[in-house]
């Protein structure tokens, strides 16, 4: 006999902290119990693009653990449906419906067995930051692309997931936003800091606080590696865009005010979110003050 289904009802879901935190909670909730659970969006106008990936990895997760996570198709409205269809979701998830260009940062999953590091530069580069959506110096934009790219080989390299690195992101042209949002369900930021600096006593925050200074790295090969977050998080406050990083019960929040970092109380998430979101508009030019 297998294990009964319980509905887990999901609402909107933007990219504020709140929202973040809701995201989180889902997760505990779904993974709570040994029992099978099935996503139903009846409740849900929107989804951001971290909500996306997010639940793209909590379905592909599910499948290591001791429950099954589905999703109620007919429950999904047709607007949702129409994002999800060209962002490649639905073809990565179900396989029916091809996507199509338009505003999305097309729905990723890059496996650790067959890891393409210029397949991962190309989308970065042309799918994301591409020259209609922000007008960069080619500089900076391989600088971006250099320090998000970071954040998937450190995932590749140290998270220790099972699952598929996720990732997804939206142009948002009205809002003059560019987003993506990167994950990873392994064992985390803190974690991995703790182990190179031996200290099982570091808290997540102060890890992640840690892995922000200049020249700070957890990798074998540490040359040139350490300086990405720093380096993105000063460019962030600058474009007054905003960056979260969440792992395990820390977090690390940039704003046009400087980055924050905090330790919950709680252990709000297993692995690894960095969601970024940029302010874009084909009338600023972004460059570095010495070009």
């Amino acid at each position: 006999m297998g294990l009964e289904t319980k509905e887990i009802w999901v609402t909107t879901v933007n990219d504020e902290l709140s929202d973040f935190r809701y995201l989180f909670g889902l997760y505990n909730a779904i993974f709570a119990d040994n029992i099978n659970k099935e996503l139903n969006f009846s409740l849900c106008n929107f989804l951001r693009p971290n909500a996306v990936a997010f639940i793209g990895g909590i379905v592909r997760y599910s499948k290591f653990s001791r429950i099954k996570v589905t999703i109620n198709w007919d429950s999904v409205s047709d607007t949702i449906r129409m994002n999800l269809a060209q962002n490649g979701f639905i073809k990565s998830h179900i396989g029916e419906i091809e996507s199509w260009e338009g505003n999305s940062v097309p729905y990723r999953e890059d496996n650790l067995a067959d890891f393409d590091e210029k397949a991962i530069i190309d989308h970065l580069l042309n799918n994301w930051l591409s020259f209609d959506r922000i007008n960069l110096s080619k500089k900076l934009k391989n600088d971006i692309v250099d320090v998000v790219l970071e954040v998937f080989i450190n995932a590749k390299e140290h998270s220790e997931t099972k699952v598929p690195i996720i990732s997804c992101g939206q142009y948002y042209p009205r809002l003059k936003e560019l987003c993506i949002t990167v994950i990873d369900f392994g064992i985390g930021i803190p974690e991995n800091v703790r182990k190179y600096n031996n200290d099982k006593t570091i808290k997540a925050g102060n890890a992640l606080k840690w892995a922000f200074a200049l020249g700070a790295s957890t990798a074998k090969e540490a040359e040139g590696r350490g300086n990405g977050l720093n380096r993105l998080s000063n460019f962030i406050e600058f474009n007054e865009g905003k960056m979260f990083i969440f792992s395990h019960a820390g977090s690390a929040i940039t704003t046009k005010s400087g980055t924050e970092f905090t330790n919950f109380k709680d252990k709000f998430f297993p692995g690894t979110i960095v969601s970024i979101t940029m302010k874009c508009s084909k009338d600023t030019f972004y460059s570095y003050s010495e070009e």
